[in-house]
């Protein structure tokens, strides 16, 4: 249950933050327009209710937030751990993708949109070089449980031997280990936004994980609007990966992962979105994307262990 709003109104009033009005988005997420001070350039802002326990992980991120693309934060240590944060300027790649992948389109803006991707992944290098904590397992024994489970969901989707196929790719990678640092979270186009040659992201995690989880989440972002859209070119998604990764290396860190590594954590975020759609979400984006999504999802993992067989 989702604190009140005037619980939420006094906690930030007592720390020098008072608002003219808030209003609940979803659960543990509220905006509202600031009296007498700004976040940034901006009154608008969100407030993201947190548990304590991350506190040490908001703490550092706060400190890199203007660094790693995203809008200005505040965290307020009070009942609940709150996170006010500035809103981003633009438009989020989802809307702008559809448009610019048109390939005539494409032809006058592309460049825009993979200097876009070229900024992502320097963004997102900054924030694991900055925050990088030794190495540890690419999935923790829970995730891999339940990637292992929703396996299941292939049984009536894929032939059997592929089903086996995808499970021992996952008990034999799974715990393998990578690099561990504080992490964006979902990097989907709908969380990115572009304004006039800034990318801004919105809606940070900031797990301590494997970077693999970042890698892939822009990843099965970019080939999940790819998919969806049958004029989009193969060599268009290409050319936003390639910027994503030699931006990521600009940073100067170390940019190659091991092609298992990447195709497991890859098979559990598909399967993580699969498990979504049978669940039969209400919202509408989903209403819209569930006839579409999921047999694209399902050709990603048959795709991704095809190829990673060939290995």
């Amino acid at each position: 249950m989702s604190p009140s709003i005037d619980s939420v109104k006094r906690v930030c009033a007592a720390n020098g933050f008072s608002f003219k009005k808030i209003e609940q988005v979803r659960k543990r997420v509220y905006r509202g327009t600031l009296v007498d001070r700004r976040l940034g350039s901006s009154r608008n802002v969100y407030i993201k209710l947190h548990n304590k326990q991350a506190k040490t992980r908001f703490e550092q991120f706060a400190q890199l937030a203007s660094e790693v693309g995203h809008p200005p934060v505040q965290l307020i240590d009070g009942d609940q751990l709150c996170l006010l944060m500035g809103t981003a300027e633009g438009r989020p790649l989802s809307r702008l993708l559809p448009v610019v992948m048109v390939p005539g389109v494409w032809k006058l803006y592309g460049d825009q949109m993979v200097e876009a991707y070229f900024d992502i992944g320097t963004q997102i290098g900054v924030l694991h070089t900055k925050t990088q904590s030794g190495t540890g397992p690419l999935l923790s024994n829970e995730q891999l449980t339940t990637a292992l489970r929703r396996v299941e969901l292939l049984s009536t989707r894929l032939n059997p031997e592929l089903v086996e196929r995808t499970k021992r790719v996952l008990s034999e990678v799974g715990d393998q280990q990578t690099s561990h640092a504080l992490t964006y979270g979902d990097r989907s186009p709908h969380n990115i936004y572009w304004n006039n040659g800034s990318v801004t992201h919105i809606d940070a995690t900031c797990k301590r994980r494997s970077i693999v989880a970042d890698h892939v989440s822009v990843l099965l972002g970019v080939h999940l609007m790819a998919e969806r859209l049958p004029y989009a070119r193969t060599h268009t998604r290409k050319k936003l990966e390639e910027a994503y990764w030699d931006g990521y290396t600009e940073t100067g860190i170390k940019s190659s992962v091991a092609p298992e590594l990447c195709a497991v954590r890859y098979i559990k975020r598909a399967l993580a979105l699969l498990s979504y759609y049978d669940s039969q979400p209400r919202s509408l984006n989903t209403r819209l994307t569930r006839r579409i999504d999921p047999p694209i999802v399902i050709r990603e993992v048959q795709r991704v262990v095809t190829e990673l067989s060939h290995l």
